[in-house]
C-alpha cells in the first residue's frame, strides 16, 4: 500500500489508475477495506470527490 501526504485543498490533481497491474480476484476491494488504513484512505477519497 503506497501512502502520501495531502495536498493543500486549493490544489486540485488528476490520478490515473489502471487496473491490471498484476493480478486481481473477485472480491478484493472487500477484502482490502478489512484494514484500518484501507478504509481510512477510502474515506479521505470519498471526500474528496464530493467536494469536486
Amino acid at each position: 500500500m503506497m501512502l502520501a501526504t495531502a495536498l493543500p485543498k486549493s490544489t486540485k490533481v488528476t490520478v490515473w489508475v489502471f487496473p491490471g497491474q498484476g493480478s486481481q480476484k473477485l472480491g478484493m476491494g472487500l477484502d482490502l477495506l478489512k484494514h484500518p488504513l484501507a478504509q481510512r484512505s477510502f474515506s479521505k477519497s470519498l471526500g474528496g470527490l464530493a467536494e469536486s
